[in-house]
Formats: C-alpha cells, sequence, structure tokens
C-alpha cells in the first residue's frame, strides 16, 4: 500500500520494484502539517542526530535494492525518449514545419543538420524532466510529512521515486553533455548534480535534494531559447519574450530562492554538525562544500544575465 503522500505519477516507478523497495507508510503519521517554519527543529535534531550519525547507512540501505532498479528504469526511458525525438526530427516533414524559410526561394534558411537535432532532442528530454520534477517536488515539500519533520536524515518512498527520476536525468545528461562538448562551465553544473544526487539516493538529505530541484524552473525557458536559437530564430518576439521569462525565473529561482533555501539548509547544517560523527559528519561536508560550488555558479551566470540586460537597454537607447 502506497503512503498517502506519493504522487500518482511516480506509482509506476514505485510499483517496478515494489518488491525490493521498503514501504515506510506505516511510519508516516496520520495528518501532520509540513514544517516550512525557519526554525530548526532542535528537539528533532537533539533526539535523531546522535543514533542517526551511525545507523544512517543502514537506513538507507534498505532503499538501495528499490532505488537502483528505479534509477536504471528511468535511464531507459530517457534514452527511449531522445531516441524518439530524434527520430522525428529527422523526418523531413518535421523539419519543413520547424526551419524557416527563405520567402522568396522557398527554401529553408538553415541546414537541420544532424548534430543540430541532436541539441533539440535532448533539449525536449530536459523539458519533459522540467515538466514533471518541478510541480512533485513542490507537492513533496509541502505535503511530506516524513522528510519535513527531519529535514537531513529522513527519507520517504515518495522523495525516493522523484530522486531516482532526477538521478536518471543526469546520468543520461552528463553522457549527452560530453558527447556534444558542451561549454566548461555547464558540464561542472550536471556533473555536480549528478554527484549529489547519485549520495541522496545512496545517504540522505531527501528534504534538501527535493526542494533543490526547485532551481528548474528556469529550465524550460532555457531550452525554449536553446532550440529557437538553434533553428535561428532569435529574431522573433516569441524569442525575446521568453528572454524575459528566463532572466526572471533564473534569478528568482536560482538566485532569490536559492539564496534562502541555501541559508535554511547553512543553519540546519550548522546546527547539527556538533552531533554527528563519521559519515554523516562528511556528508554533511560535503553538501555543504557542494552548496558553495552551486551557488558561484548561479552567482556567475546570474552576472552574466545581468549583463546581457544592460547591454541589450544600452543599445536600445542609442
Amino acid at each position: 500500500r502506497q503512503g498517502p503522500s506519493e504522487p500518482l505519477f511516480f506509482l509506476a516507478a514505485t510499483t517496478f520494484s515494489s518488491r525490493l523497495i521498503r514501504n515506510d507508510s506505516a511510519n508516516e503519521p496520520a495528518a501532520s502539517k509540513p514544517l516550512l517554519t525557519l526554525s530548526v527543529m532542535a528537539d528533532v535534531i537533539e533526539a535523531a542526530a546522535e543514533p542517526v550519525a551511525e545507523s544512517v547507512i543502514t537506513y538507507h540501505m534498505e532503499y538501495v535494492p528499490g532505488s537502483l532498479p528505479q534509477v536504471g528504469f528511468w535511464v531507459v526511458v530517457y534514452v527511449a525518449l531522445y531516441n524518439i525525438f530524434r527520430a522525428a526530427l529527422k523526418d523531413p516533414r518535421t523539419a519543413a514545419k520547424i526551419v524557416n524559410r527563405d520567402e522568396v526561394t522557398g527554401k529553408p534558411t538553415l541546414d537541420f543538420t544532424a548534430g543540430k537535432q541532436h541539441l533539440v532532442a535532448e533539449k525536449l528530454v530536459s523539458m519533459f524532466h522540467c515538466v514533471v520534477c518541478i510541480p512533485f517536488a513542490l507537492y513533496i515539500t509541502l505535503t511530506d510529512p516524513v522528510t519535513n519533520a527531519n529535514r537531513f536524515f529522513a527519507a520517504s518512498s515518495a522523495s525516493m521515486a522523484l530522486l531516482c527520476f532526477s538521478t536518471a536525468y543526469f546520468v543520461n545528461d552528463v553522457l549527452n553533455m560530453f558527447r556534444a562538448k558542451q561549454p566548461l562551465l555547464y558540464c561542472a553544473h550536471h556533473v555536480l548534480s549528478l554527484f549529489l544526487y547519485s549520495l541522496s539516493v545512496l545517504s540522505f538529505m531527501h528534504y534538501y535534494g527535493v526542494i533543490f530541484l526547485l532551481f528548474e524552473l528556469s529550465t524550460p525557458f532555457l531550452n525554449v531559447r536553446g532550440i529557437m536559437a538553434i533553428l535561428d530564430r532569435k529574431s522573433e518576439k516569441v524569442y525575446k519574450i521568453n528572454e524575459i521569462f528566463f532572466a526572471v525565473s533564473f534569478l528568482g529561482a536560482r538566485v532569490g530562492f536559492g539564496v534562502y533555501t541555501s541559508w535554511r539548509f547553512w543553519v540546519d547544517a550548522l546546527a547539527i554538525w556538533p552531533h554527528t560523527q563519521g559519515f554523516g559528519r562528511v556528508m554533511i561536508g560535503v553538501y555543504m562544500g557542494c552548496n558553495v560550488l552551486f551557488n558561484a555558479l548561479n552567482f556567475t551566470w546570474a552576472w552574466m544575465i545581468v549583463k546581457g540586460i544592460i547591454r541589450k537597454i544600452q543599445s536600445a537607447n542609442k
């Protein structure tokens, strides 16, 4: 029996390995309000931190037999989606619909090569991941009593399902990214994401693993921007409107909400640090360091976006 806090979408994934995953719904309170305050739950930390520091590996090892098949299942889904999109983009009828044509000659304005088809297919797969993970990350953050009650050392089958879904995406994305020889900062961001979410699947930090997926709010606009640039449609009004939405969503989600959520994470981490040892302390240190790196990357991109906005304003005033 699945717990009441689990999104229906993930029933397929959890059913896929239902015989292997520990069902923790019996441990979930029947009615519990999400803890969305800034205060650290001192009583929970004091009660849970010391024993969990040693038992966290054992606790999550119960999930591993089920989590690994889920990751494998979603990797297969992402690969299949990529190949479906790639096959559709190879069809001349598809190219005729999405590639602009010269008004005089009627010929395509660009050569829709295999490399461009690959990039567009990748961005469509990314769009699928975003459309699914953003609403369910919000749903779990607001409603899951297990991860809200203990933000560092708790995991539910709902949070595990979502983290497996996203870990599989990052596996697929990193492989495609190196094949396409993407820029260094882009590669660093996605390799770091794969590293952290792989650790979450095998260890802990499910509350923050889920809530940080809300940063993906800017990614759909980034994908639209990338696809239109590949198709040489940057002069269109839709592209310019999308640029505004991308800038606002990036600065709002990855900088504004990112700083707020990172501050909450550091408050929790520093409060629980003295009560942990061994594996628990090492993992918290790893997540603290990676949080600094992620914010550095986001601030670097934010500065590039702000500089681009300033340049456009200056050009419009000339």
